[in-house]
Order: structure tokens, then C-alpha cells, then sequence
């Protein structure tokens, strides 16, 4: 793989580095405070590698939840990736056996990473996305790795830390408006948190905003693309 790529890689998911190695410490301290030793952590952000929902598996280990419940809370929190695979469902046809673990690893912060970059034309487009996807990843496990061996010994207070979570979105979101030049689909998105968050409470409000964003999508289909059109046509 040429240097090149790994230059633009890297360059890209900075962001992420700075959000993910603290998140992930934080994670790893988590677990280690609940008694779980530190390959369990490790093991967890290799082969899980959930973000958001591994955080909320700390409260169930510790409440031994049963089965049901975990699936069902898991299911409910990441139905948002199901709305992001149909999205690149275009930009993964032709990975070839990239395709697996860049599904696999889809995370919110990858997401924006792929869909807000100018992607490499041709054959380096699949290894770059596979590149930027297991940057991410490794980020998230260096993190877990060195929070869960620190957790091991020392102990201090990880209240808050987990908004880092939402202040690397809000970066990356910022990127996006940046290059898009509008401000319609944001808007939308953000609306639909409140609205789902009013209605559904804590616990549906993912559910109730992605209804709501599917349905405005729907709706007005045409608006949004020529809003999108005519933020790349202005870029560039």
C-alpha cells in the first residue's frame, strides 16, 4: 500500500485518535473498576467494537442483566447502523474482501470520516477505506488497552468522560457542514433528536428520531438531494 495512503489515512482520522485514546481509556478503566481484567476489555473493543454500547454493557454486567435485555438495549441503541449501511451500500460494492470487516467496523465516527472525505479514485478507493476503518478501530483498542492496565492499579474519577463521545461528533459533523455548505440535513437530524427525545424519552428517543429522519428522507427526497448537489457544485 503506497505511502500516500497511509499519509492521507492518518491525516484524516486525527480527529478521531484524540477522541477514541481517551474514550477508550475511560472504558477500560470502567471495566477494570467492575472487576473485569484487562484482555476482557481488550477482547470486548477487538471483536465488539460498539463504542456507545460498550459502555452501557459495563451497567448490565454489573446488574446481570439477562440476555434479552442486553440484546434488546444493544439492538435499540445501534439501529442508527442500519440506516448507515443503506447509505453506503454504493461506496462498499465494490470492496471486495475488504467488504466484511468495513461492516463490521462501522462506527458514527467512521461514518462521517468516509462519507465527508474525498475518497481515492479506482483501486486505492477499497484499501483506503479498509485503512481509515481499522485506523479508527486501533485508536479504540490502544485506548481500552492502556485505560484497562491503568484501571488495574490505580483508581480515579471517570464522571463525564464519556461526553468526549459526543464533543468528537460534534467536530466531525462541524467538517461536514463545512464541506457540504448546508445546513437543511443537520437541521433535520437535530430536530429529530428533540423531537424523539420529548416523545420517546431516553430509551426510545434513537428509535423515535431515525423514524422521523426516515421519514422526512422519504418525503422530501428530491429537496435533500438537491441540496447536496448544489453544496458540492458550490465547493468546488
Amino acid at each position: 500500500m503506497r505511502r500516500t495512503l497511509w499519509t492521507k489515512a492518518l491525516s484524516a482520522t486525527l480527529p478521531v485518535l484524540f477522541g477514541y485514546v481517551p474514550l477508550g481509556m475511560a472504558f477500560g478503566f470502567l471495566m477494570s473498576s467492575a472487576g473485569y481484567r484487562p484482555f476482557v476489555s481488550a477482547a470486548m473493543s477487538l471483536f465488539m467494537y460498539a463504542g456507545s454500547a460498550q459502555y452501557l454493557a459495563v451497567n448490565l454486567f454489573l446488574e446481570n442483566a439477562p440476555l434479552l435485555t442486553m440484546f434488546m438495549m444493544v439492538f435499540f441503541l445501534n439501529i442508527r447502523q442500519m440506516v448507515y449501511g443503506l447509505s453506503l451500500i454504493d461506496l462498499y460494492r465494490g470492496a471486495g474482501a475488504y467488504k466484511p470487516y468495513l461492516i463490521f467496523a462501522l462506527t458514527d465516527e467512521a461514518y462521517a470520516l468516509l462519507v465527508g472525505a474525498e475518497l481515492p479514485e479506482g483501486k486505492e478507493r477499497a484499501p483506503y477505506l479498509a485503512l481509515v476503518t481499522a485506523l479508527c478501530q486501533s485508536y479504540w483498542v490502544l485506548g481500552t488497552v492502556f485505560g484497562a492496565l491503568a484501571g488495574a492499579f490505580i483508581h480515579i474519577n471517570t464522571a463525564g468522560m464519556d461526553f468526549m463521545l459526543t464533543a468528537l461528533f460534534l467536530v466531525l459533523t462541524i467538517d461536514l457542514i463545512r464541506k457540504y455548505r448546508i445546513w437543511e440535513p443537520f437541521a433535520l437530524g437535530a430536530l429529530a433528536g428533540v423531537i424523539g427525545l420529548a416523545a420517546g424519552g431516553q430509551a426510545l428517543m434513537m428509535p423515535v428520531a431515525l423514524l422521523i429522519v426516515l421519514a422526512a428522507l422519504i418525503l422530501f427526497r428530491k429537496f435533500f438531494e438537491a441540496r447536496l448537489s448544489g453544496g458540492e457544485g458550490a465547493k468546488t
